[in-house]
């Protein structure tokens, strides 16, 4: 979207207000501004996102907004985007969850109109592809039944798990950390049954209990 003043492109992204300012007329685009959601006596800034929301507005995204920042909380819980310059992220992940959903999008217009190089924003997918597959996304490999149905997880942990669903892109070391967490199983009995390393559930059970 041009500047409203002067219509033109050349719009750079200014972080610390997370806005964008015209660099010929010098227009903040406040159309954009941040947006805060109320919930009873509770004020939620959702500043942390407005880049994302930035860019899924201007192209009629919304939908998938949920979904990208549930990816976006389980990269940043693993420390993914290190040294990654914000916008960055976020195209990446937006990017990510586009290809996923298979949905209709031109990458080309969004890395132009966010500002970041779409070489880097491709690399980064393809190791966020990388990541979830080392990490045997759940989702794809359809292990969540397995800790669900029965008896072994209680009902602490099931309300537990439904919280990191609403938050992250639960993978399958994460369930069964949760498993072994709020269940009676052993550690190597967890192991066994939800097809991860020692190493791994350890590594994840670290992630659940350091919040």
């Amino acid at each position: 979207m041009p500047c409203e003043n002067c219509d033109s492109t050349n719009l750079k992204y200014v972080p610390i207000v997370n806005l964008y300012e015209c660099e010929d007329c010098g227009l903040l685009a406040v159309s954009r501004i941040f947006t805060m959601n109320y919930y009873a006596t509770q004020v939620v800034h959702e500043r942390d996102f407005a880049p994302l929301d930035i860019l899924l507005n201007e192209f009629d995204l919304q939908d998938y907004r949920n979904e990208c920042i549930k990816v976006y909380n389980t990269l940043n819980k693993h420390l993914f985007f290190r040294n990654m310059e914000q916008n960055i992220r976020f195209t990446t992940v937006v990017y990510y969850v586009l290809q996923k959903s298979n949905a209709e999008y031109n990458i080309h217009k969004m890395c132009a109109f966010i500002g970041v190089n779409k070489n880097k924003v491709f690399n980064n997918v393809k190791k966020v592809k990388h990541f979830f597959y080392r990490e045997n996304n759940a989702e794809e490999f359809d292990v969540r039944p397995i800790i669900v149905v029965g008896n072994e997880l209680s009902e602490a942990g099931k309300k537990f798990l439904t919280e990191m669903e609403e938050r992250y892109t639960v993978t399958r070391g994460l369930y069964a950390a949760i498993l072994y967490e709020y269940s009676d199983l052993t550690q190597a009995r967890v192991c066994e049954k939800m097809g991860v390393s020692l190493q791994r559930l350890k590594r994840h059970l670290k992630v659940i209990r350091n919040g």
